[in-house]
């Protein structure tokens, strides 16, 4: 893009929004500064950075081959390889994951994956058989030899276990770490958001049967280099993807020990407060009962990557989106004073089944992108209204939202902005060159010919390597259509004419954004 913005302008855009949203619920924030989850000199992503990012990290292969040497789960056993395909989709998996949260990278290690791999076939070989009843401690088969043993039962007691699911959809299972039997600690979580970790080694076993294949993920280890920061949140802080947290997920934030005391479970307080209406759920106490929905609070300070782990869910809640904040008191920082933090979560993105929105229309996939980007919405809850006429207020807010939202010091002004959804759009564009007053019209009806210039200028004005062959397209258009019809972002209306005066429909204007914007 032309033009970046700071990080400093993308949070104060947030700030202020969140603002005027509890303000007119009647609510209020703490006094304290918000706080930022993971890596303190870490800068926090913009939506698409983290719609981008998920896009190059897929959960499945796409038809690629799980192998480049297979398994054998009987005698003479045989641990074979995962293809390269395959452990590095995991570690951009993994690796995206941990961006999210605000944590650095880590490496893949081949001699981890070997471990691990092993252990996906003891696993398996042994149907999460275990001694001593710990599920990380599996039995020796008889007829395996005492070097693959040793191999494989290392693997299994420093590794996230899961059977029965692919290894990319169990690091986001891990992640997510459903169910009663995690609730209370968080464990498989904790391992993967150790800031600590520098290395990670995958296994997986396809198994016998429906019953026992294994997913395994090397997570003891603490090589990565020294992170300086407050605390580690899921969902965290800033910016946070819908899709990647379920309803039923519960809520974690571990603080840094080096910083804070061992949290009280008694003494600890968090309110979580939805900005949208207002409304707020507190927690505190012992009095919670493990499930697998509905309330819940515990401090965890056992030990998985991390101590000091506050664990909380709320009931009520079928989808997460909007803004939430989340404020934490009770707590004590080393030197003994009374501390407490506080952090937004800014859920986005969130999945809509649009009744008007099919499969096979031209724009469904676009559609389902510029919604989980966070650049458009639906009109309701169940409409996109990809049909409807879009108007100029409604791409420009698009595209103000593909750029990260920024706030600007207007250079230009208008006259007609008062009360309008696109206020804030309306003055970027203006900055940005897209627009003139003192009129900006954001009612009127966008052509084919404004998107493309608006997509152009924000490019930079690029020059294509071909001229422009629409007869229909002025001389100072000319440079934008070609530059658009190139980059494939739009054809033209026929073969011979661009039709630049034509109106756009939303779901025209999210194809163009989709293809100007995805990569």
């Amino acid at each position: 893009m032309k033009k970046q913005y700071t990080m400093k302008k993308r949070l104060g855009t947030l700030f202020l929004l969140l603002a005027f949203c509890l303000a007119w619920a009647g609510g209020a924030w703490a006094a304290e500064p918000a706080g930022q989850s993971g890596q303190l000199d870490l800068p926090q992503l913009g939506k698409l950075e983290i719609r981008r990012l998920l896009d190059n990290a897929q959960t499945n292969l796409g038809g690629k081959a799980v192998f480049a040497s297979q398994p054998v789960y009987t005698a003479p056993y045989v641990a074979g390889d995962l293809s390269p395909a395959l452990k590095q989709a995991a570690l951009a998996r993994f690796n995206a994951l941990r961006r999210i949260a605000g944590l650095p990278s880590v490496s893949l290690d081949e001699e981890l994956c070997r471990k691990a791999q092993h252990a996906a076939v003891l696993m398996t070989a042994t149907n999460y058989a275990s001694g001593s009843g710990k599920a990380h401690e599996p039995e020796k088969p008889a007829d395996m030899s005492a070097d693959f043993y040793a191999l494989g039962s290392e693997g299994a007691a420093k590794s996230n276990l899961y059977r029965a699911t692919d290894l990319l959809v169990a690091i986001d299972f891990w992640l997510d770490d459903p169910g009663n039997k995690n609730l209370a600690d968080l464990g498989h979580r904790r391992w993967q958001l150790n800031p600590a970790m520098g290395k990670v080694g995958f296994g997986y076993s396809a198994g016998t049967d429906s019953y026992n294949p294994c997913s395994v993920e090397w997570v003891l280890d603490k090589s990565g280099g020294a992170v300086d920061y407050d605390f580690v949140a899921w969902p965290a802080s800033g910016n946070f993807p819908a899709e990647v947290f379920a309803k039923n997920a519960p809520w974690s934030v571990t603080v840094n020990p080096d910083k804070y005391q061992q949290p009280e479970a008694a003494a600890v307080r968090v309110k979580l407060t939805r900005a949208a209406d207002g409304r707020s759920w507190s927690f505190g106490g012992k009095t919670y009962q493990l499930s697998d929905s509905g309330t819940y609070f515990n401090v965890s300070t056992h030990s998985y990557g991390l101590n000091n782990c506050i664990v909380f869910r709320p009931e009520g809640i079928g989808l997460y989106d909007g803004a939430y904040q989340v404020e934490i008191s009770g707590l004590r920082n080393q030197s003994g004073q009374a501390a407490s933090l506080s952090y937004t979560v800014d859920f986005f993105g969130a999945p809509r089944n649009f009744y008007d929105v099919r499969g096979n229309d031209y724009f469904a996939g676009a559609v389902r992108w510029v919604v989980s980007a966070g650049i458009a919405s639906g009109v309701s809850d169940r409409s996109f209204a990809p049909n409807a006429t879009c108007t100029r207020g409604e791409i420009l807010t698009m595209l103000w939202r593909a750029n990260g939202s920024p706030l600007v010091d207007a250079v230009e002004s208008f006259v007609d902005l008062d009360g309008k959804f696109y206020q804030t759009a309306a003055l970027w564009a203006g900055a940005e060159g897209l627009v003139a007053g003192p009129y900006f019209e954001g009612d009127k009806p966008c052509s084919r010919g404004e998107v493309v210039y608006y997509l152009w200028v924000l490019a930079g004005r690029p020059q294509a390597g071909q001229d422009c062959a629409f007869a229909d397209v002025s001389q100072a258009l000319a440079p934008a259509v070609a530059w658009a019809v190139e980059k494939k972002i739009t054809t033209g209306a026929t073969a011979a004419a661009f039709e630049p005066q034509a109106i756009c429909t939303r779901g025209q204007i999210a194809t163009f954004i989709y293809r100007a914007y995805r990569w």
